[in-house]
């Protein structure tokens, strides 16, 4: 697509939300969604997402040269009444340009306005899930997708043991796959771009964030996510994290049993692997902000973790049981098993030794501590929410070690983790040689650094950029492969039993505090 092309292609949000003014609101008249040559879909069409006194306006954000997905995105779900939104500064890197051209969308009358961004798929119950969380969060900032090794899915993990499905958002991002905005913060954040557009970031997440901070704003997630990512290219730099799917996507695990109350954790416990060449397993506690930005929360990962969970023996523990997983497969990476282990320890030791605060919308909080008996703990890591945060921790982690869980080209060679093992801690300059990954990836701002270490792994090489500390930039090594084997089904099943051992060997340390 050439400049010109993406010029006019721009223009499309700025008609859009010209359109949108003269959309009819007592008919449910649906004007056309995009000027790019496709039929306009024209005529009533119910608006599915109203109830009471709650309107949700719909926008879906895309740049150019992803128009097809968001357009077939809003086709499969006419009863959205989505706007299409494509960004009207697609020469500006990252998207929050778009964001705010979406953000501006919201139809007029709308209670609230949902932003969808191109990559996304649908539950099943996704409109009875977003209303039931609108109604009971009016006034909040409600992000509808986490990242499986976020901070906010640790906490939505915990929230879910203590019988919730709702979360603090833990970072100091906002989550913006899918969000929904009251209508105020919607029009808002618009307004925000305007005044500050050349002093924002370029992911639209972070500006976001930022917007919510400065406006005092409660930011919560939810348990299963009724959206699921389904992209591996990110145009903000993300696509070394892989596929990003959901800590628990609602269409793999019914919320039978939770409530809508919220969870409050003292202790939270996950993995970060992006850690390249580092322990990612990560137990983290709760504490004061100092500043703008610094995260209330004092982060210890490996050993560190143990200590502070007074588990003397718990590395030794940790040491034999990713022996005896190496016995069965080899090839796995240790780092990315012993990290496994540790968050899956940690969280089972804070299910029984670290209370939980529960509460109501706008309620008091409650404590409320997680069961004691080894039962109760066996039966609550097999409930159908936190057995599937399970997988999909398992099959996240997995993804960085093709070897291990058979995302790669099976179980034969060195996998992704095993690489970085071997590459080791990076410094900003790196250690292990400087190149471009790959011709083709010459003019991808995340490899455009000015100094880039190489890990030469089975899927093609793997560059570490300098700008990203020790994030792992993964393009080609840990591409989306083929459906999934029985294989690869077995891989992930073992790691997440791996994983539910680890939380029974935490929780049997908790008992005896």
């Amino acid at each position: 697509m050439n400049t010109a092309d993406r010029r006019e292609a721009g223009t499309i949000a700025r008609e859009g939300a010209d359109n949108a003014s003269a959309r009819p609101e007592d008919t449910g008249d649906l004007a056309a969604t995009s000027k790019t040559g496709a039929p306009e879909r024209t005529g009533p069409v119910p608006r599915s997402l109203q109830r009471g006194t709650v309107d949700i306006s719909v926008a879906i954000m895309t740049h150019p040269e992803r128009l097809a997905e968001a357009e077939a995105l809003a086709a499969a779900h006419p009863e959205l009444a989505a706007t299409v939104v494509v960004d009207p500064d697609p020469g500006r890197p990252g998207n929050v340009a778009c964001a705010a051209a979406a953000w501006k969308a919201r139809r007029p009358g709308a209670t609230h306005h949902l932003v969808l961004q191109d990559d996304c798929r649908l539950s099943k119950r996704f409109v009875d899930t977003v209303l039931d969380l609108v109604e009971r969060y009016p006034q909040q900032a409600l992000s509808l997708f986490t990242y499986w090794a976020t901070g906010t899915a640790a906490a939505l993990r915990t929230a879910a043991a203590a019988g919730c499905r709702v979360a603090e958002v833990r970072e100091s991002y906002f989550p913006t796959v899918a969000a929904v905005l009251p209508a105020h913060l919607a029009d808002g954040f618009g307004e925000f771009f305007d005044a500050y557009a050349a002093e924002l970031p370029e992911a639209d997440d972070v500006a976001m964030g930022a917007f919510l901070y400065w406006r005092g704003v409660k930011r919560l997630a939810v348990v299963p996510t009724p959206v699921e990512h389904t992209g591996t290219e990110s145009l903000t730099g993300n696509g070394y994290q892989g596929d990003r799917e959901s800590v628990c996507f609602e269409d793999d695990a019914e919320a039978a049993g939770l409530s809508w109350d919220a969870a409050e954790p003292d202790a939270i416990s996950g993995m970060d692997p992006t850690r390249a060449g580092q322990e990612h397993g990560y137990r983290a506690e709760r504490n004061l902000p100092t500043r703008f930005f610094v995260a209330p929360w004092t982060h210890r990962h490996g050993p560190k973790a143990f200590t502070a969970l007074g588990a003397a023996t718990a590395e030794t523990d940790q040491a034999a049981a990713v022996a005896a997983f190496l016995e069965a497969e080899p090839a796995a990476s240790p780092l990315l098993l012993s990290s496994l282990w540790l968050a899956g320890y940690a969280f089972g030791a804070d299910l029984v030794a670290t209370p939980v605060r529960t509460y109501a919308p706008e309620g008091p909080r409650t404590p409320n501590r997680l069961p004691v008996d080894p039962a109760a703990v066996s039966d609550l890591l097999d409930a159908p929410v936190l057995a599937q945060c399970a997988r999909a921790a398992a099959k996240g982690l997995g993804a960085f070690d093709p070897a291990l869980s058979g995302l790669g080209s099976g179980s034969e060679g060195t996998g992704v983790g095993e690489a970085v093992d071997a590459v080791g801690p990076l410094s900003a300059t790196g250690g292990a040689g400087t190149a471009v990954a790959n011709a083709a990836d010459a003019d991808d701002p995340a490899l455009r650094a000015a100094s880039v270490p190489v890990a030469d792994l089975p899927g093609g090489a793997v560059a570490i950029p300098s700008s990203t500390g020790h994030r792992l930039a993964h393009r080609s090594a840990l591409a989306r492969t083929a459906e999934p084997t029985p294989a690869r089904a077995d891989r992930i099943a073992a790691l997440a039993d791996f994983y539910r051992a680890a939380a029974l060997a935490g929780a049997a340390h908790g008992r005896r505090d």
